[in-house]
């Protein structure tokens, strides 16, 4: 439900003037298939002689659609499709003179142009023996406009990296691959490896 408030309207049938609410619904299928929206009933109360109140059952139809994945993304274990993407991260502090037994934490930001925060996968903290990791709860947030269109979706990963012993380390580079909507094409985000 997108919106965060109805819409109002008027509308012209047969000769007379009817008021109404509209409200929007975005439906998201979350993988390929062929799709079922069962009939629905909605319950509306109105003043046909006020101040009695009235309450009419509408059904509304069924509804059927396919969904399907571009054959390029088909491999994927998840289908990411925006407009835009970035990816950024940040430390607690500079990955120099670090000794065992100290701790660094890294937040990773995913930004999606009009795509919802939950939509974005997560992203895997993976390291080399010697560190262990400890990742906090992700935290996802939705920006929407005064209607309640969506601007961006953020999903920020943060984790904690513990150094156990003395070594050469280098943390794998992280790639998240999303279909641009734009272009049709599908393209990779990415963080480099990082060494200390």
């Amino acid at each position: 439900l997108p919106q965060d408030r109805h819409q109002h309207s008027t509308e012209q049938l047969g000769g007379e003037t009817y008021a109404g609410i509209t409200q929007s619904y975005t439906i998201y299928p979350q993988q390929p298939g062929e799709f079922h929206l069962p009939h629905e009933q909605i319950t509306v109360p109105y003043a046909e002689d006020p101040p009695e109140t009235t309450i009419v059952h509408l059904p509304l139809p069924s509804l059927a659609f396919d969904a399907d994945v571009p054959a390029a993304a088909k491999g994927l274990d998840y289908f990411l499709p925006t407009t835009s993407l970035t990816v950024r991260q940040k430390w607690s502090s500079p990955l120099k003179n670090l000794r065992a037994g100290d701790t660094v934490e890294r937040t990773v930001i995913v930004t999606a142009s009009r795509t919802q925060a939950m939509l974005i996968p997560p992203l895997p903290f993976q390291v080399p023996d010697g560190i262990r990791v400890y990742p906090e709860q992700p935290d996802v947030h939705d920006q929407k406009t005064a209607r309640g269109d969506f601007v961006f979706g953020r999903r920020t990963q943060s984790a904690k990296y513990l150094i156990e012993k003395p070594g050469d380390y280098t943390l794998p580079a992280m790639e998240l691959k999303w279909w641009n909507v734009t272009s049709g094409r599908l393209v990779t985000a990415s963080l480099p490896a990082v060494h200390f």
